[in-house]
């Protein structure tokens, strides 16, 4: 447990569970760094070769400052509470190459608490990278479980699955893809009673609906044509274990009624069985869809998915994570160099093998692939890496990097509150189309300012659906111009906390906290369900 205890801590932490800023250690020439954290405790905190001292990451390791011999004694940058929500971020006198975000940093710059719940990555020249964040103290570190990083939101997820592993009752595990799905149902099944019993996964992505509810449930002989013997079924096959379903919003309509009548009576009908059978199974599902749209077109049984989601495991994307983005990318590079056998490369260099400019420029995308497409840049770097002198490694990471394009802009991330359905509206010469438009000339009208569009979405009550037709552009043109305007959030955005208090304040109004947040009810409604339990209170 880390709590810092100078006098400062004590003028600004007030209590258990106060958020402060912290940077960690993003990248470093001496990767056993990566992951240490410096709580920011204090009114004003000086980054420099000498301060401010960070945790290790080993228990009864000593604190220490960063070190690195590129860095300057003098301070880089400071970092001011400047309210209980604020910090500003002031260039140092040896600041000629820090970076905050990929932008140079030139001046002082205002952080609210969003910013560093998100997290903003700081380079310091080539050789150092930090995540300027916020972390609750005191810091706890408990068992693993599998997963890489100390984040808050990783932290979250652990104690969700310690605190579900020992209950004997079903839960729904939801997250992007790649997020770690199938861990997390392994890491319930290993802390569960039924640790001694088999876990058998299914991706139900990867079966065909015809032949779904026969492999899950079994049949009898004859049942159907090419039925020559009985099969038991993976529910038989996990009996006095776990069944986990990955994708659970890919099955059809009667292997959702089957799953249904297991999880009320505890038995399943096999096809062409006249009896059921009771079997001893605990049910984990999974799932990256939007169950309550599913719902509401008719996909998904609303009663299995209120049997499934009572107890619900949410998983953070990678964009969430930036806290945890060095760690991770270190172990995915430890993993991917073991196999080549050039683990070796990370020792004993006089200059890092990757720059902590291109581990910065690489944890600012949006990872819509999350931890396994930093699987796969991390098992490009090193296939890239076999065989060449250490002289040359870093032209090889550059032309590595170029191939899988991470210098091209960002992907804007799946929002969820910008791809909802909207009804059309009714026509209107303001809201003619621009996309079919052309002037005399021939050439199409301009893709709108970011101010107009700031005022297309405010006229339609912040809707996309409606404002992409207004604007006459396509929708993945809309994406990019959102996220690339900075007077625009998504309901994504907008830090949990501040969701929830407002949610209160207004008394659950969609359409103050619609206006509040300048972010569409839609959008709000789906963010808050997920935050939400049934009694309207955060979930634990």
């Amino acid at each position: 447990t880390l709590n810092p205890s100078t006098q400062a801590s004590q003028r600004i932490v007030r209590g258990p569970g106060t958020a402060v800023p912290a940077l960690s250690v993003m990248w470093h020439p001496d990767v056993r760094r990566v992951g240490e954290i410096a709580p920011l405790v204090e009114a004003v905190t000086q980054v420099s070769r000498v301060a401010p001292l960070f945790f290790p990451i080993a228990d009864g390791a000593p604190e220490r400052p960063l070190e690195d011999r590129h860095l300057s004694r003098t301070p880089a940058l400071e970092v001011v509470r400047t309210s209980d929500e604020e910090v500003e971020v002031r260039p140092g006198a040896a600041a000629e190459q820090i970076e905050l975000d990929g932008t140079r940093l030139s001046a002082a710059r205002v952080l609210s608490w969003a910013d560093l719940d998100r997290g903003v990555v700081v380079c310091l020249d080539r050789y150092v990278a930090l995540c300027l964040h916020l972390v609750r103290l005191p810091i706890k570190r408990g068992p693993s479980l599998g997963f890489v990083g100390e984040s808050d939101r990783v932290e979250h997820v652990r104690r969700t699955i310690q605190s579900l592993a020992k209950l004997d009752v079903p839960v729904l595990i939801r997250g992007e893809t790649g997020t770690g799905k199938e861990l997390t149902a392994r890491a319930l099944a290993q802390g569960s009673s039924r640790s001694a019993g088999r876990l058998v996964a299914i991706d139900m992505g990867a079966i065909s609906r015809d032949t779904a509810a026969g492999q899950l449930f079994g049949y009898r002989r004859g049942a159907f044509t090419g039925a020559t013997s009985d099969h038991a079924g993976h529910f038989v096959e996990a009996d006095g274990g776990i069944l986990f379903l990955d994708e659970i919003g890919l099955t059809s309509p009667d292997v959702q009624m089957m799953l249904l009548r297991f999880l009320d009576h505890g038995e399943i009908l096999p096809i062409g069985g006249k009896a059921g059978r009771a079997v001893n199974v605990r049910l984990i599902a999974a799932t990256d869809a939007r169950l309550e749209r599913e719902i509401a077109e008719g996909r998904f049984a609303e009663q299995l998915f209120h049997r499934l989601a009572g107890y619900q495991i949410k998983l953070p994307p990678l964009r969430d994570r930036r806290q945890d983005f060095g760690p991770l990318l270190l172990h995915l590079l430890r993993r991917e160099l073991t196999k080549t056998g050039d683990l070796a490369i990370f020792e004993g260099l006089d200059r890092q093998w990757l720059p902590a400019t291109v581990v910065s420029r690489l944890a600012q995308r949006q990872w819509t692939g999350n931890i396994r497409e930093l699987g796969n840049i991390a098992r490009h770097l090193a296939v890239s890496s076999i065989g060449h002198d250490r002289a040359v490694l870093d032209d090889v990471v550059t032309r590595a990097l170029a191939e899988v394009a991470v210098t091209s802009p960002p992907t804007p991330p799946d929002a969820g509150s910008l791809d909802e359905p909207e009804p059309a509206p009714a026509a209107s010469s303001s809201d003619s189309p621009r996309k079919a438009r052309k002037s005399g000339s021939g050439r199409r009208d301009p893709l709108p300012s970011p101010d107009e569009l700031a005022e297309a979405l405010r006229r339609h009550d912040w809707k996309p659906g409606a404002t992409i037709r207004s604007l006459g552009i396509s929708k993945m043109t809309f994406y990019k111009l959102v996220d690339a305007n900075p007077q625009l959030r998504t309901g994504n955005s907008i830090p949990e906390d501040d969701l929830v208090r407002k949610h209160r304040e207004f008394e659950g109004d969609l359409k103050r906290l619609s206006d509040h947040f300048q972010v569409s009810e839609r959008a709000l409604q789906l963010r808050l369900h997920v935050l939400l339990d049934d009694s309207g209170d955060p979930e634990p």
